[in-house]
């Protein structure tokens, strides 16, 4: 009892579903059967107690957290979430009301729930690794919670890896709250339902398994169908265009400017000199210098980490989180001056790393984040090469390093940008022959997800020559097998995937341009590898952009409405955006057709230099 007198929920909890139940539904019962009718105010009470049950164990496990620096004990967010703002995406096809609403000059700044349920029912949250969707989430839930406008629902859909193809999304609502009994009325839940009284928070789309996803895609769409009053707000991170989403508008996760930098780092609970000397090289120019990790939560709370560790912040991701990684194992206590944490399995940094790496590798070719105890036991077994106490290094990779936390029964990552780091890694540290198999065959299995992860592109960038050598020429040299005019062949993929889907992603409006990317989507899934290979040298994305001096909302629907289309042909449009169109592509096209020729001469290149040193 005494816990539940701390918990601030708890009162709140009582009648908390009833009374908006009676807000939203209750009105419109005059026109509902008579069997509602009759049965609603038991449904009601009986409804009203289970998601008091669900609120005080939602609020218990979403109001606070652990981090890479509460590596203990779990601190309240709002005492370390600093909120993204989000910025509008324009997806086609586009229904004309939206483009009429849409404010193309206003950066969203999320204050509360109601800001994003004021643009849409359907809303997708999209960012990159580390930004803060899934905390803006409980963000999201907690604040709707406080204003009582609706009922929260809050999923974690990673959980959907593990039901059978049978289930129906109206189960996993009942499963959630755990306590639905028989006593409800399915009438009644239904006409809940119906009348909008809830708002669906679904954490991680790109967490579900790839053989899971169409059938959660189909349910869910019926789902939204016939119960299309409530809200839905979904996160993910950008693995898809997510042009199969009709009806949910694409909000993305903004880079932290150097305020809001500033600000997250105030709030963390850490040595008070190391921060404010921090936060004044962060204004001195670090900031900017390393924009691309300073900008992002998760990478900056890392860069705070290695400060006092080393001199400058490496541009190269790979070494940011070797350097960081080892922080991690070495790094007195955040909080405790002069106090070294014990590694408690005994084990030498470069053993410990190597075993974490074969860990991360498996996990990821069989796309876990999340396991449980006999899981770890299970790959951890099959680490032969040294004598360890698991159960001693569990602990420290829970405790002692926080690389992985625990939820209840459940084990993960603390973020998955640690397991692609050490994915990469361990594929570095194989022989020729075994990287020359087992990454090829990884790449190439599901060549999509290299352009949503960092794997490859850090293997690229640890050992460019090896990852040359051993995967980059043997696959070309087999995708390019009894191709006479290479030219030819490429701008025909390259065509085809621009022609299959709308060819306009994305428009972004800043203050006096405005931006249009027309990206590809292959159906050949070895063309989504070429991609990642043309940004790796490129350092840019496979795309063309076109950018303009910024338009006015009627203008700018013109332009939707023109290029809105699927199988609208680019190239052959007249002038500028034509032209650029095509000056790009064959821009693509001509590094392509030559990178075979372009990796051997330096391979060439470096074996005369070798030879002449030897002289």
């Amino acid at each position: 009892m005494a816990e539940e007198s701390n918990n601030p929920i708890a009162e709140l909890a009582k009648g908390f579903a009833s009374a908006i139940l009676e807000k939203i539904v209750e009105p419109m019962l005059k026109t509902a059967k008579k069997t509602v009718i009759k049965g609603w105010g038991i449904f009601s009470s009986d409804f009203d107690l289970a998601y008091c049950k669900y609120l005080k164990n939602a609020y218990k496990k979403y109001s606070k957290a652990k981090t890479l620096l509460y590596r203990y004990e779990p601190q309240p967010l709002e005492d370390f979430f600093v909120v993204p703002d989000l910025r509008r995406r324009v997806t086609i096809p586009i229904h004309e009301e939206q483009v009429e609403n849409y404010d193309l000059d206003r950066t969203i700044t999320v204050t509360e729930t109601n800001v994003l349920l004021d643009i849409s029912q359907f809303i997708i949250i999209q960012g990159i690794g580390g930004i803060g969707k899934s905390t803006l989430m409980k963000f999201l839930f907690l604040n709707e919670i406080k204003q009582k406008d609706l009922i929260p629902i809050f999923f974690e859909l990673k959980d959907i890896n593990n039901f059978e193809e049978g289930y129906t999304i109206e189960e996993l609502f009942f499963k959630k709250l755990s306590n639905l009994g028989s006593t409800l009325n399915e009438e009644c839940m239904d006409y809940a339902l119906s009348s909008g009284c809830f708002l669906f928070l679904l954490d991680g789309y790109d967490e579900i398994h790839t053989d899971k996803r169409e059938v959660f895609f189909r349910r869910f769409e019926e789902f939204c169908d016939r119960y299309n009053e409530n809200y839905y707000i979904i996160s993910s991170r950008p693995f898809s265009n997510f042009i199969e989403m009709q009806r949910f508008t694409v909000l993305e996760t903004c880079p932290f400017t150097e305020q809001q930098a500033i600000e997250l780092i105030r709030k963390l609970k850490y040595d008070s000199n190391t921060k404010e000397r921090f936060i004044s090289s962060l204004i001195s120019g670090l900031f900017d210098k390393h924009e691309s990790f300073a900008s992002n939560p998760l990478l900056l709370t890392i860069m705070l980490l290695t400060y006092d560790s080393y001199a400058d912040i490496p541009n190269k991701m790979h070494i940011f989180y070797a350097n960081a990684f080892e922080t991690l194992f070495q790094k007195h206590d955040a909080t405790k001056a002069g106090y070294k944490r014990e590694i408690k399995s005994g084990l030498p940094f470069d053993i410990f790393k190597n075993i974490f790496a074969r860990f991360c590798f498996l996990s990821y070719v069989n796309g876990l984040l999340e396991f449980t105890r006999d899981d770890l036991f299970t790959y951890l077994c099959k680490e032969s090469r040294y004598s360890f106490n698991i159960d001693f290094y569990i602990y420290d990779l829970l405790y002692s390093i926080c690389v992985l936390t625990k939820d209840g029964l459940s084990y993960r990552f603390v973020h998955r940008s640690f397991q692609e780091y050490f994915t990469a890694f361990y594929l570095k540290e194989l022989t020729d022959e075994n990287m020359k198999k087992v990454a090829t065959k990884l790449m190439i299995r599901d060549a999509k997800r290299t352009e949503f992860d960092n794997v490859f592109s850090m293997l690229f960038n640890m050992t460019t020559e090896r990852v040359e050598k051993n995967i980059i020429l043997p696959f070309l040299e087999e995708f390019e097998t009894d191709v006479i005019n290479k030219s030819n062949f490429y701008y025909s993929k390259i065509i085809q995937g621009f022609s299959i889907t709308p060819v306009l992603q994305e428009i972004i409006v800043q203050e006096d341009v405005t931006t249009l990317i027309f990206k590809p989507t292959f159906l050949d899934n070895s063309m989504h590898f070429i991609q990642t290979l043309y940004e790796c040298y490129n350092n840019k994305d496979f795309a063309i952009i076109y950018k303009l001096e910024k338009l006015p909302g009627s203008s700018l629907k013109k332009l939707i409405d023109r290029f809105g289309k699927e199988d609208y042909d680019l190239l052959n449009e007249t002038g500028d955006l034509g032209y650029i169109a095509r000056v790009q592509i064959s821009s693509i096209v001509t590094f392509l057709s030559g990178l075979i020729d372009m990796i051997k001469q330096k391979q060439k290149e470096e074996t005369e230099e070798l030879t002449n040193l030897l002289e």
